[in-house]
């Protein structure tokens, strides 16, 4: 049989890989929804020279009321953003610097996809936390 402190263990799991991917997914959800007051316009992607330090963190040149600007951006990207693609970029109105280049991965789909994940697997282990429960039951009754 199941000791209660092992049943609150797996329960408290279950339960932390739930609000874990609740928490992930509801925050890639909000930075994903599209900021008030910002426009677009279109950026190049520039590779960085020097070491590879960068993991995959693209860089973007832009143009706003004929200023050009450069982003380095926070979140790191290996795949679709090489040297010269032309992308487009959301930027603040007020404040041309703050800027976010629109594409899932940069707006937070990274985060949506693997907190949904970790709700999935956080639901889908409760029935085999039966299923172990009642086996072990199962095969206890067996041996007596």
């Amino acid at each position: 049989m199941i000791s209660i402190v092992t049943k609150i263990i797996y329960i408290s799991v279950i339960f932390l890989l739930f609000i874990i991917g609740f928490i992930l997914t509801l925050s890639g959800i909000i930075r994903y929804r599209k900021p008030k007051g910002f426009l677009k316009t279109e950026g190049t992607i520039q590779t960085k020279k020097g070491f590879r330090l960068d993991h995959g963190k693209p860089r973007v040149i832009y143009e706003v009321n004929n200023i050009s600007y450069m982003y380095d951006s926070h979140i790191g990207q290996q795949s679709g953003l090489r040297n010269g693609k032309k992308v487009t970029i959301l930027y603040d109105a007020n404040n041309p610097k703050h800027v976010y280049i629109d594409n899932f991965i940069q707006r937070g789909g990274r985060r949506i996809v693997f907190g949904l994940f970790m709700i999935f697997i956080s639901i889908g282990s409760i029935p085999f936390f039966v299923f172990f429960q009642s086996y072990h039951q199962w095969f206890d009754h067996l041996l007596l």
